[in-house]
């Protein structure tokens, strides 16, 4: 029997995204900058001691050409900021795709006692309110995918069932091109 091996969380993202990325790339929120390396990305920041090429709020990123990027990496941040449509209009200006990843807010939480919001989440969003924060931007959804449960990196059977079922995944990927 083959043993199933779950890939690092920053392996299983980079797995899922490659094919998205294309020419010039911003990572907006680029944290620890796993994909400011791995994508020769712009980094984005607005925390000081990340590994960002600029510290910038992603509220402002003025500095920037219109369609200066091809694609814009939002991970992780999305869930941590009170206007995230506003961050999707700044991005949107600046890149011609972006790649989000968040939270998925949905019953599968509520019903295995995940609910709970992380403290330094404003709002978890399910993935029909992502979709539509940033459709009503101008952008449209080209691709779904899952990024396995809470316990997905435990279990490789949580992971499995992330990926057959995305909508119940703990955490999602979309890909949205302008319209």
């Amino acid at each position: 029997m083959k043993k199933t091996i779950v890939p690092k969380p920053d392996e299983v993202k980079y797995n899922m995204i490659k094919n998205f990325v294309y020419g010039k790339v911003v990572d907006v929120g680029c944290g620890k900058a796993f994909f400011k390396e791995v994508f020769n990305a712009v980094g984005i920041d607005i925390d000081k001691n990340s590994n960002a090429d600029i510290i910038a709020s992603v509220f402002d990123l003025s500095r920037f050409k219109e369609n200066e990027f091809d694609t814009a990496i939002f991970f992780e941040v999305f869930e941590e900021i009170p206007h995230p449509e506003l961050a999707i209009m700044q991005i949107r200006r600046i890149s011609k795709r972006l790649i989000l990843s968040t939270p998925n807010y949905n019953w599968f939480r509520k019903l295995i006692g995940k609910e709970k919001l992380h403290p330094l989440h404003y709002k978890e969003y399910s993935w029909k309110e992502v979709k539509s924060i940033v459709e009503k931007e101008g952008y449209k959804m080209i691709y779904f995918g899952g990024l396995g449960f809470m316990v997905g990196h435990a279990f490789p059977l949580f992971y499995t069932l992330g990926k057959l079922f995305p909508k119940l995944s703990s955490k999602m990927v979309m890909v949205f091109d302008k319209k």
